[in-house]
């Protein structure tokens, strides 16, 4: 409307048609309600929380967590997260998020998770920085990435230390001749393109002729084995000494089976038992340090009776089965015996 400042007659046109509504932009809108975790104010927490602009839905889930159900074991859908992810895929660019938390009685203090962990005469409480009961699980997986790091350097450990262990036992039992200490390097040149194709085409060569033929034999062993049920035979004879000396569940039977016939399915076997808690922190340190020292796979075998022989393949296999078992007892008892994170 026009501003008049001083007197006169003035000619204003108003028009008589209604005023339309004008368009009003609908990428930034906002939303509250209930997530996973995220900034919100709580009794002891921060005194003001502003609703947080998030801009994707990558850091939506960053910020407020995914689309898995609120609260653990709960059933509820994240209705939330659902709408933000429609909001961004449907052209939504600016979104204001207001978390909505309250705790229920009997919660831990204040809704917040916590957990304090002895290292070595000192407390260490870690504390999650929001509340929510996802904080439990984020703080509990805090404490198992610690008790994993502690339990790869005893894996660690053992494997290193019976290697050295027992190239000092062959040296002395079975002492041949030593290579020279001084050494004449060969003088060294920039490679040609031309060399480097020959050579790997030669060792792809010999790879698919040598090494991918025991692969494939070992891969048709097992799945024979299995469809004539030997391998549940297997498992029976070996389950006494894996239930007794070293103290794994019957479970762990197909994967050491399984394991001398392709190393890397039973590791497979052994990280699904762990994943569903079936193996304890001292059972995974057991079971990994055994399959790692184990008899080499059935390839490996048979590259070894391609080179040595059998007579020396054989004794090999002869070798390592007993000592294996005799190393994953000894760390058995020795884990059981000594207090620690692995208890």
């Amino acid at each position: 409307m026009p501003e008049y400042l001083a007197p006169g007659v003035y000619v204003e046109e108003v028009s008589f048609r209604a005023k339309s509504i004008e368009g009003v932009p609908t990428s930034t809108t906002g939303f509250a309600g209930i997530t996973h975790y995220g900034p919100v104010r709580y009794p002891g927490g921060p005194k003001k929380s502003e609703p947080r602009l998030i801009t994707s839905f990558t850091e939506f889930e960053r910020v407020y967590g995914s689309l898995n159900e609120v609260g653990i074991g709960s059933g509820r859908p994240a209705y939330l997260a659902h709408a933000a992810r429609a909001f961004f895929e449907n052209g939504g660019k600016r979104l204001y998020v207001s978390r909505v938390f309250t705790p229920r009685p009997g919660d831990l203090p204040r809704g917040v998770a916590s957990r304090a962990i002895p290292d070595g005469g000192l407390t260490a409480t870690w504390k999650a920085r929001w509340p929510g009961a996802l904080g439990n699980v984020l703080v509990r997986r805090l404490q198992e990435m610690g008790d994993a790091a502690k339990s790869i350097v005893i894996w660690a450990g053992v494997v290193i230390g019976v290697i050295v262990l027992v190239g000092s036992l062959a040296a002395r039992i079975l002492p041949g001749r030593g290579s020279d200490f001084v050494l004449e390097l060969p003088p060294l040149r920039v490679p040609q393109i031309r060399n480097i194709a020959v050579k790997t085409l030669a060792r792809i060569e010999w790879y698919l002729k040598e090494a991918v033929p025991l692969f494939v034999l070992g891969t048709l062993i097992l799945f024979v084995a299995d469809r004539l049920r030997l391998l549940g035979s297997l498992e029976r004879l070996a389950e006494p000494v894996l239930t007794g000396a070293l103290g794994l569940p019957r479970e762990t039977a197909s994967a050491f089976v399984v394991g001398f016939l392709r190393r890397d399915f039973g590791a497979a076997g052994l990280f699904d038992l762990a994943r569903h808690g079936r193996l304890s922190p001292v059972q995974i340190v057991v079971s990994m340090v055994t399959i790692t020292l184990f008899i080499p796979c059935i390839a490996n075998f048979f590259m070894i009776v391609k080179e040595r022989g059998w007579k020396t393949a054989m004794a090999i296999a002869a070798f390592i089965l007993p000592f294996t078992l005799l190393v994953g007892g000894a760390l058995n008892a020795i884990l059981r015996a000594v207090p620690g994170p692995w208890r």
